[in-house]
């Protein structure tokens, strides 16, 4: 950053640095970096994508930090209310966007619904996971994560239905069974 020291300058390399910094695992460095950019430029949707998608990949490893977590949510809902809002930048073309979108649109209601899932919030986690195999249906790591989710509720459900012994349980139970069983046929 000390060869390019003025300020148009800076914000022209800072996204690929920040990047870098998230690929290096420098996260408190780099969400430092993104704070600032963002601040200047809160609609960079590449540098929000780089930052949920570092975030949700150190969930997955578990060895994400409580500041990363809340960033790589805020930077998701952003990216996301941009992408489905159409707002294309300036710097892609009307083709070029609609590759990047349709390329990160599934990935990022992904890395929502995985977010989501860690925080313990597996009504919004399957909400988002639906949205995402609903742009890329046949996602391995999107159907897991369903098959995970409605299994739970199976589960639960058939518990329930053990102790409470309600036919309206059981119909529940056997409806959320025939939709794991579904996610697991994708």
């Amino acid at each position: 950053m000390s060869l390019f020291n003025l300020p148009e300058e800076g914000d022209q390399v800072r996204p690929q640095l920040i990047e870098d910094l998230l690929e290096a695992g420098k996260f408190d460095q780099a969400l430092g970096e993104a704070s600032q950019y963002l601040s200047r430029n809160p609609d960079d949707v590449t540098v929000h994508i780089s930052v949920a998608w570092a975030g949700a990949n150190q969930i997955q490893k578990q060895s994400a930090s409580p500041k990363l977590v809340e960033a790589a949510n805020l930077s998701s809902a952003k990216a996301v209310e941009m992408m489905e809002a159409d707002q294309r930048p300036a710097r892609f073309t009307p083709e070029s966007w609609t590759a990047y979108r349709d390329s990160w649109l599934y990935r990022l209601y992904q890395a929502r619904g995985l977010m989501l899932y860690s925080a313990n919030d597996k009504t919004q986690a399957k909400e988002n996971l639906e949205k995402s195999a609903g742009l890329e249906p046949y996602d391995p790591s999107t159907l897991m994560m369903l098959v995970n989710i409605t299994n739970e509720e199976y589960q639960e459900l058939a518990k329930r239905y053990q102790t409470e012994k309600k036919s309206d349980l059981l119909d529940k139970a056997v409806e959320k069974m025939d939709e794991t069983i579904d996610w697991m046929a994708r």
